[in-house]
């Protein structure tokens, strides 16, 4: 990597140029459409599904370890 002094003088105003700001919605999409987000909320969803039905049945699987 060039030292400051070595660059050409566009070269350091192009490097101290602002980005654009990127609109908000593209922002959301971009963080939604993540790989990793995708694959946490789908073993989240896995859990809360493993969840409801442990508690739905656990009345009928004690019954049968009781009875």
């Amino acid at each position: 990597m060039p030292i400051r002094g070595e660059l050409s003088a566009p070269a350091m105003r192009a490097a101290w140029q602002k980005r654009p700001i990127e609109p908000v919605w593209r922002q959301v999409f971009g963080i939604l459409w993540n790989p990793d987000l995708i694959v946490v909320l789908a073993l989240c969803a896995i859990g809360l599904l493993a969840t409801v039905c442990a508690v739905l049945f656990s009345s009928f699987f004690v019954n049968i370890a009781v009875s």
